[in-house]
């Protein structure tokens, strides 16, 4: 709506055709006989007095409305923010709350402390989720100024997938004697899954992703991680194994005897 509106009640006609043509200037020219198809509709508007203080939650930027992830990915929530109102806005929150299918509800926010002019947006970035369990979530992103009171657009909606994460592995640990050459450790097959094995609970990368893994000559008790990867890429939870180092026994016959 121009800033040069009249205020008060006034026509709104909407046009399309099947054979574009530039409509601006031929609002009751006929544009339907030549191409087949088109449609017009007319609407009455009231255009008000631009509020000193109406902020809205416009778009919400990431995930997009129907991403698919994977169950305990981080995922980053970014809104698009609009100030409809004359004045600029600072110190104000953003909220996101996600909601999976049996109704519970988490929710994050941030306070945007910059100023932002009015009839202008920013991409507000709200901060990062990382539900558990996989299904489909509902993602609400809202603001929330106390002096704003046109609640009709401070609301934005979208909607995500998480695939289940692949069943934990099923490992097998070794124990060894003191100076033993190695110790081997592994994991139990499972159909179409893959497994990568880590250092340490934390590790960025995998060292091997085979389903055994030998340790040359242990001497102490120690532990490794393995996570089970299926054919959509999704990992499970670390699962630790141990490497177990024992003392041999110790053999005493008693003193020498003479017969």
């Amino acid at each position: 709506v121009p800033v040069s509106a009249s205020l008060g009640k006034t026509g709104l006609r909407i046009r399309n055709g099947a054979i574009y043509s530039p409509y601006s200037g031929y609002a009751c020219s006929n544009f339907t006989t030549s191409s087949g198809a088109g449609e017009t509709e007319d609407y009455v508007v009231n255009i008000v007095a631009q509020p000193s203080h109406d902020l809205g939650a416009v778009a919400v930027i990431t995930p997009s409305n129907g991403a698919v992830f994977c169950a305990n990915q981080v995922d980053t929530i970014t809104a698009k923010v609009y100030n409809y109102g004359s004045s600029a806005e600072s110190n104000f929150y953003v909220y996101a709350t996600y909601t999976d299918s049996a109704g519970v509800s988490n929710t994050i926010y941030t306070k945007y402390t910059a100023s932002l002019a009015s009839a202008t947006s920013d991409n507000v970035y709200i901060g990062t989720i990382n539900p558990p369990y996989g299904g489909k979530y509902k993602l609400k992103i809202y603001t929330v100024l106390a002096s704003d009171t046109i609640v009709f657009n401070d609301t934005s909606y979208s909607s995500l997938t998480l695939t289940t994460l692949p069943i934990l592995p099923s490992v097998i640990s070794d124990t060894v004697c003191r100076g033993a050459s190695e110790a081997v450790v592994g994991v139990q097959n499972m159909p179409g899954i893959k497994f990568q094995w880590y250092s340490s609970p934390t590790s960025f990368a995998p060292f091997t992703t085979d389903t055994t893994v030998t340790v040359p000559y242990p001497t102490k008790d120690s532990l490794l991680y393995v996570a089970a990867v299926d054919k959509s890429g999704c990992i499970s939870n670390r699962v630790p194994v141990s490497v177990s180092v024992q003392n041999p026994p110790v053999v005493n016959i008693g003193p020498d005897v003479t017969m």
